[in-house]
């Protein structure tokens, strides 16, 4: 009897979901002007988020580097790991890298 209920709720959420999904794509359709407005909008909004998503993604593996040479380095120098240290020198590095590639971009142009 049970599975005789979950059969027919399934059913019918599945029709609503359809019935549903079918009105939200023809106020799409209808309304496309005001949906790719708010779109729009919304991009503008999130924009400075994008890129930072972008810098940080693109700025990752130079501090890769820079960490694991620095690591390497305070080791033979201090005889033993300062983490905190490299971590900071290793941003550092990869922002003025960073700051010196978008110069130069901009002294081509």
């Amino acid at each position: 009897m049970k599975e005789k209920y979950k059969e027919q709720l399934t059913l019918i959420l599945t029709g609503f979901v359809i019935i549903a999904l079918g009105i939200l794509f023809f106020f799409l359709i209808f309304r496309a002007d005001s949906v790719r407005k708010a779109i729009s909008s919304l991009i503008d909004i999130l924009m400075p988020f994008i890129y930072g998503v972008v810098i940080a993604y693109l700025l990752r593996p130079t501090c890769n580097f820079f960490e694991k040479n620095l690591r390497i380095l305070s080791r033979k120098l201090w005889k033993k790991e300062r983490r905190g240290l490299c971590v900071g020198l290793s941003i550092a590095l990869s922002f003025l890298l960073f700051f010196l590639i978008v110069y130069l971009l901009l002294a081509m142009t």
